[in-house]
């Protein structure tokens, strides 16, 4: 393989970058797939039970459920990219900048879906007996459309507008497939500030606020003493149906923990790379990196199995084999304002 890299060197001047050591290609692999396989069958799991159970099918905030799960699916093909990577050095080189790309558009489609999350969250928690109005099957798809449409127009389609080849290397670079020494051109600043600012600064904006909201009005209803609140059906029925919104806004919170987590370190070393260049990040770091990125997309379904009895019961029936027709019916009876899972702790 050293050969094949040496001649690649060669023929590319751009290309110094240094295939992966031993150490590195045995510890991302015991990593990798492993996180390939709960990708997979946990994802397919969280499609197939919002699609057979009917508590969650018929609540359009599940839409946004499925529609994570779809993203995290879609990036098994950078995981499939990253293990090509560690055995096969010169090959995955020449297709590095595609599965870059994908990379990014997947991460910021990520980052809409939990923002959105958060806004059902909000709505169900501040308005529960306007939410059924609020969020409707309408507004999500055309939420969900624009959390898509928007990460895709702006990293795929922009940068066919200003790329060339010392661009393209240069954003090979940030993953360790190739060592640029030229900077980025002002444009790529512009267009990669803008989508920091669009894609990630603002839904964190919107995620503090919303639930430092909510924070707020969860501390004012457990101070306040209502008189006669226990006598009264209709006040604890609707106390029982904010504790349940509460623990699903908890599931959430894990889920944006989750990600900040395994995401945090790949903006922190992007703007690394922005600032210092390419050859002052460690390709250690760089590894590292996508190695979280990767196994965030295999978090999401645990999460849900842990904290949600709808899907643990769903999930345990898939791998025990189906016993029943063949669609799940939940025997929950759906309530203005009610989550999309009932979720226990």
């Amino acid at each position: 393989m050293g050969g094949s890299v040496n001649a690649s060197q060669r023929s590319n001047p751009g290309f110094t970058a240094s295939p992966p050591s031993t150490v590195s290609i045995a510890l991302q692999t015991a990593v990798l797939s492993p996180t390939f396989v709960a990708n997979l069958l946990g994802n397919v799991c969280v499609c197939l039970a919002i699609s057979r159970v009917r508590s969650l099918r018929q609540k359009p905030s599940s839409s946004i459920v499925a529609s994570l799960a779809v993203s995290d699916f879609s990036l098994l093909s950078f995981v499939l990219f990253r293990l090509i990577w560690l055995y096969d050095f010169e090959a995955a080189t020449k297709v590095c900048e595609h599965f870059l790309v994908l990379l990014a558009a997947l991460s910021y489609v990520s980052i809409a879906h939990i923002c959105l999350l958060t806004c059902d969250r909000y709505a169900a928690i501040v308005y529960p007996l306007r939410y059924t109005t609020i969020v409707t099957t309408r507004r999500v798809k055309r939420a969900l459309f624009v959390a898509w449409g928007a990460p895709v127009l702006s990293i795929v389609v922009l940068p066919l507008f200003y790329a060339d080849s010392d661009s393209s290397r240069y954003r090979s670079s940030i993953i360790g497939c190739s060592e640029s020494g030229s900077t980025p051109s002002l444009v790529h600043k512009v267009h990669l500030s803008c989508n920091l600012s669009l894609f990630v600064a603002i839904p964190f904006m919107v995620m503090v606020f919303a639930y430092g909201r909510i924070a707020k009005i969860s501390w004012f209803q457990s101070n306040r003493l209502e008189p006669g609140e226990n006598l009264n059906p209709e006040t604890a029925e609707l106390r029982r149906k904010k504790r349940k919104e509460m623990k699903w806004m908890k599931t959430i919170v894990m889920v944006i923990g989750a990600f900040a987590f395994c995401y945090l370190p790949a903006f922190i070393s992007l703007l690394l790379t922005v600032k210092l260049g390419p050859s002052r990040v460690p390709n250690q770091l760089r590894s590292a990196v996508v190695v979280l990125i990767v196994i965030n997309s295999a978090l999401n379904p645990i999460i849900y199995m842990l904290r949600s009895k709808e899907f643990r019961r769903t999930f345990k029936t898939f791998f025990r084999g189906p016993s029943i027709g063949p669609k799940i019916e939940s025997r929950v009876t759906p309530r203005v304002g009610a989550t999309c899972l009932d979720v226990t702790t």
